[in-house]
């Protein structure tokens, strides 16, 4: 472990390039940021290369963190002292936590999609908004889903909301962007993968459809669904039924619904 020299200016170069990561220039970078001791404890117990720690002053001579500080400490990570006016420079929330990470992507390769026989997989197209797609992650992972595939044009996954969203999730959920539908669907088919896509004109409801596994589920955008061509590589076409005036529901509400109607189907196997 190295305590780096305090850093007290926003010009200072690794300031500067740290910021960088709160941009959406970032989304081809290797590194993300990672904020507050819940979020960088997850980083720690994941095995996630971690680069450097910003830590605050009050935190770090604080009793109440001094055995996550000595955690830390003996892992020999590098940490950078520094003023609450660099960690808010630092931060993407309205009042930093303490203390920032700055943390290596996990990067996934398509196969780590389809390493457990018989499994579930997500397709989320295009989603936009970065709460969606963290609370997606985290349901994701609490249901039993083996992995995300994400298509061009969705927010990237190391997005800071995104990576908040996870509560953690971000780090143990194989996540891989796809060049193409069209070639997932067809390669998923040949491993024996029924591909079910969500729509809100879809005859057949949700619950009257066996979604065990091995299946991928797909979801769309939040405002214009799945696209028709989409629709027309699933194997089953599905929509959530609604009572009253109610026309749909959040994207990320829909995937929990069919997440755990999923696990319950499986469950009933078991």
């Amino acid at each position: 472990m190295k305590n780096l020299p305090k850093i007290t200016s926003k010009s200072n170069p690794l300031v500067k390039s740290v910021h960088l990561l709160k941009s959406k220039r970032a989304a081809e970078s290797g590194l993300f940021i990672c904020e507050g001791i819940k979020l960088i404890e997850e980083a720690v117990k994941s095995g996630s290369l971690i680069k450097y720690i910003f830590v605050s002053d009050k935190l770090g001579e604080s009793e109440i963190n001094k055995p996550f500080m000595n955690k830390i400490k003996g892992l020999g990570l590098d940490i950078i002292y520094t003023t609450d006016l660099i960690l808010d420079y630092l931060s993407d929330v309205v009042t930093h936590q303490g203390m920032i990470a700055v943390v290596e992507k996990r990067l996934y390769e398509e196969d780590a999609l389809f390493n457990k026989a018989g499994g579930a997989i997500l397709l989320l197209y295009k989603l936009q908004d970065p709460g969606n797609l963290g609370t997606i992650i985290r349901v994701a992972e609490a249901g039993g889903i083996n992995g995300i595939a994400v298509t061009e044009g969705t927010v990237d996954p190391y997005n800071p909301k995104v990576v908040r969203a996870t509560m953690g999730s971000i780090f143990r959920m194989p996540i891989v962007k796809i060049d193409s539908v069209d070639m997932f669907i067809k390669r998923a088919r040949n491993l024996g993968y029924r591909s079910v896509g969500f729509f809100p004109k879809a005859e057949k409801n949700y619950f009257n459809e066996d979604l065990t596994w091995p299946i991928v589920l797909a979801f769309g955008h939040e405002a214009a669904g799945l696209p028709d061509e989409i629709e027309g590589l699933m194997d089953i076409r599905l929509k959530i039924p609604m009572s009253g005036d109610v026309e749909s529901l959040n994207v990320a509400v829909s995937a929990s619904v069919v997440i755990y109607e999923a696990a319950r189907q499986r469950a009933l196997k078991t």
